[in-house]
């Protein structure tokens, strides 16, 4: 259950910043560092998840 929500906690976090980037993108800005660490952070999150679920699975 908390794997799940984490999962997709994690994948909200990486389509937010893609959309800021985007965004920033479209409007010729610099995105700044609010995205990038919002893609590190989602990309942390999903490979904890993912070696939590592979190391229930072998025990």
């Amino acid at each position: 259950m908390r794997s799940s929500l984490l999962f997709f906690a994690a994948l909200a976090m990486i389509v937010v910043a893609s959309w800021l980037l985007r965004r920033a993108k479209r409007k010729k800005r610099p995105a700044g560092i609010a995205p990038v660490l919002l893609i590190i952070a989602g990309g942390a999150i999903l490979l904890f998840v993912t070696v939590e679920s592979f190391a229930s699975i072998l025990s």
